[in-house]
């Protein structure tokens, strides 16, 4: 399934020089999407491994592949919008998922930080939002456990002061991704976070 986008890469890896002082994004297709964050971070380093249709679940399977080979910084992952839906009892599966994943980066990487990126709530999969929102608070109490963890809130931007979801924020035909206005309101949030953070 995940074959023809591994082969790219495969193939961006061997032209690549150096992964000194990366900022790594995985995740699923709000990531793999996101085809101007090489230009939208700059002068700031960022490799973008993520890929469509993906769950926590599915990163642990293939860590070693889009993870590990890396030398990165900080680690950003967004997962939970594909695992999760309406079911909260699937919360805790997640959460557990994240752990062995994130315990799996931490061994790798000691010194780098580990990002977790809050559930956003999008039109398609808007009768979603509540568990959503429980999810990312269970999220971000672990996320202080451990002072190499962060959890970071990007969904609160997806919404207006009503908590109504921010339909120009996302693409208009699947009403899931971020839209070129969506993915320019992530630069400014997300690119202050980034290694290094002294410009």
């Amino acid at each position: 399934m995940y074959k023809k986008q591994f082969e790219i890469f495969d193939k961006e890896d061997s032209e690549r020089f150096s992964d000194e002082g990366i900022n790594l994004f995985v995740g699923s297709s709000s990531i793999r999407r996101w085809e101007t964050i090489t230009e939208d971070m700059s002068p700031k380093k960022v490799l973008n491994r993520g890929f469509g249709g993906s769950t926590m679940e599915q990163l642990i399977l293939f860590h070693e592949r889009l993870i590990l080979r890396y030398k990165f910084k900080k680690i950003f992952i967004y997962e939970g919008d594909n695992d999760i839906g309406k079911k909260r009892n699937k919360i805790d599966i997640v959460l557990q998922q994240f752990k062995k994943l994130e315990k799996i980066i931490h061994t790798h990487q000691p010194d780098a930080q580990i990002n977790f990126l809050s559930i956003k709530c999008s039109p398609y999969k808007k009768g979603n939002c509540k568990t959503y929102k429980i999810a990312n608070k269970i999220f971000e109490e672990y996320c202080q456990s451990e002072n190499y963890l962060n959890f970071i809130d990007i969904s609160f931007g997806f919404l207006d002061e009503n908590n109504n979801i921010k339909s120009k924020f996302f693409n208009e035909t699947d009403g899931i991704h971020p839209s070129l206005e969506g993915y320019k309101y992530l630069t400014k949030l997300l690119k202050p976070y980034l290694y290094p953070q002294d410009f």
